[in-house]
């Protein structure tokens, strides 16, 4: 993710002190920690998407050079 940590990001964000700032600044900085967690969320699945395709495929890999695994 280019160097940055997400998660240290919002923590950061959020731990400064939310009620300090103006009800306008809170709605941008809402929509903006969505973005990130739905953007984290959507990496997420297609990370565990992928594990189980790469797994799924060498286990049938395996399967095809093991002569009685059928």
């Amino acid at each position: 993710m280019a160097g940055v940590n997400p998660l240290a990001t919002l923590y950061a964000t959020l731990s400064e002190g939310l009620h300090a700032r103006s009800d306008e600044d809170c709605i941008e900085l809402a929509f903006t920690i969505r973005e990130v967690l739905e953007g984290l969320l959507t990496q997420i699945d297609a990370n565990k998407k992928a594990v189980k395709a790469i797994t799924n495929g060498t286990k049938r890999l395996l399967a095809e050079k093991t002569p009685n695994a059928k």
